[in-house]
């Protein structure tokens, strides 16, 4: 019986390894990072999501941008989550806060 155990545990080890996400399988949104500037406890870095009309953009407000990324004018690829928080400063109303999952420079 012991040979059975050892064979299910090592075919259940090598399942979890194989199911690893690859960046490859993320799936990214072209996106810049924006400094939007107000009064001094308004000043945040934004996300800003062209949609596919090149028209429309989405603004966001990331929890959660890592410092090397808080680059006015970034052209960032980001995997995000919306929460449901709201971030409101000024007479742009209420913006979305995401978490981002992944995020990369747009090469």
């Amino acid at each position: 019986m012991k040979p059975l155990t050892i064979l299910l545990a090592l075919f259940f080890c090598m399942g979890i390894v194989g199911c690893e996400e690859k960046d490859d399988d993320i799936v990214y949104e072209q996106a810049v990072v924006k400094l939007q500037e107000g009064a001094d406890t308004c000043n945040a870095f934004m996300i800003i999501i062209k949609k596919d009309d090149d028209v429309k953009e989405d603004w966001y407000k990331p929890e959660n941008l890592p410092s090397n990324f808080q680059v006015n004018g970034l052209s960032v690829l980001i995997n995000y989550t919306v929460s449901n928080k709201k971030h409101n400063c000024g007479f742009g109303g209420n913006k979305p806060v995401i978490v981002i999952n992944h995020i990369k420079k747009n090469q």
